[in-house]
């Protein structure tokens, strides 16, 4: 899943999550598309942190987010 914007402030960006990079996996959830992010992010999760794997300039990184709630 390609990352095409990240909001200033959110806890993507609080993440280091930066535009360009592709999410892998989401808590050792495979992530092939927007669906499974979604299906990964379900339930109670909100403040819980999660890793998240990104190919970021040709390498793989892990990042620390910490879930926020969803803007209704």
């Amino acid at each position: 899943l390609l990352i095409v914007a990240v909001t200033a402030g959110s806890p993507a960006a609080a993440a280091g999550l930066l535009v360009g990079d592709l999410v892998l996996e989401f808590d050792g959830v495979t992530i092939a598309s927007p669906e499974d992010l979604l299906d990964a992010l379900a339930g109670d999760r909100v403040e819980k942190p999660a890793v998240v794997r990104v190919l970021r300039g040709g390498a793989e990184q892990s990042l620390t987010v910490t879930v926020g709630e969803r803007p209704s």
